[in-house]
């Protein structure tokens, strides 16, 4: 049985998106964390190229260079699209 820390470390190490632990974390600008096929999965469900992304949890803009950042997760993980 778990004890309530290694719960919480758990929590703490799974992505919001798969809610698995992290594999190949990413951090976005506005500090939340995913996995780096999981948000590459996320952004390119919302890239309608008008707005650049957005956070999955809180929405903020994204910046810039997060724009080549997905293309770059495009290249290397042709199954995100």
């Amino acid at each position: 049985m778990f004890s309530s820390k290694e719960e919480q470390l758990t929590q703490e190490l799974s992505c919001p998106i798969c809610l698995q632990l992290y594999n190949d974390p990413v951090v976005l600008p506005c500090g939340h964390n995913y996995c780096l096929a999981c948000i590459c999965k996320s952004a390119s469900s919302t890239d309608s190229g008008k707005e650049p992304p957005r956070c999955p949890e809180c929405r903020e803009k994204v910046a810039q260079y997060f724009s080549h950042f997905v293309h770059v997760c495009r290249w290397f993980l042709p199954d995100c699209n």
